[in-house]
């Protein structure tokens, strides 16, 4: 009885463990830099964690069924830069001067979603199929990812056209208001120097007619 106690009291440790170690980190740069809580703070940790987090989750139920994954991260560079492709391509591309429609914005949204879709459910079926560990199949799609990615950029830079005007105003004028914020009530935290309130910042956001 004590020994299977002690084994329920170890599960339950290593299930709280992350938990415990976020509720940690919270609570030491919440004592260290004092505008921790600063809602553009918040703002920032979602931004820069959405793509990592979108990612985790689908892995999550990977890890569930005692499989891993290793092409998740190609697969998510091949979604971007085939997005950056049909941002750029004739049939996609808007015109001169033009904005970009609502249908071509769906569908470079949904063409790279579909791909990525698709490429993880050959994964899977080639895992079934073929009965070897999801580490060699998913080893390989991670290759071929990256290799498909490569071969559609061709190291190339691809400029993001106009979109919805009101899409591009709504985030200038968030932009804005972050910066705004950020000027009158500077963090200052033991990394950095506090920037002056003074300081002035130029903004890239441009109204769109």
């Amino acid at each position: 009885l004590s020994a299977r106690h002690g084994a329920s009291w170890r599960a339950t440790i290593r299930e709280l463990a992350p938990v415990a170690t976020l509720a940690a980190l919270v609570a030491f740069f919440s004592a260290v830099a004092p505008g921790f809580w600063r809602t553009n703070t918040i703002i920032s940790i979602f931004d820069q964690g959405a793509a990592l987090a979108i990612v985790a989750t689908g892995l999550t139920f990977v890890l569930l069924c005692a499989e891993i994954d290793l092409a998740v991260g190609n697969l998510a560079t091949w979604a971007s830069c085939l997005c950056g492709w049909l941002f750029a391509s004739r049939w996609l591309a808007p015109a001169e001067g033009q904005t970009l429609g609502w249908g071509a914005l769906v569908a470079v949204i949904a063409i790279p979603l579909a791909t990525s879709l698709l490429f993880g459910a050959l994964s899977g079926a080639l895992t079934v199929w073929s009965r070897l560990p999801s580490f060699i199949i998913t080893l390989a799609m991670m290759n071929v990812a990256d290799g498909m990615a490569r071969y559609l950029t061709k190291s190339e830079k691809f400029a993001v056209p106009g979109i919805r005007p009101s899409m591009a105003t709504w985030g200038c004028a968030a932009r804005r208001r972050r910066r705004t914020s950020e000027m009158t009530a500077p963090m200052s935290t033991p990394f950095s120097r506090p920037r002056p309130s003074t300081r002035t910042r130029s903004s890239s956001c441009r109204t769109i007619t």
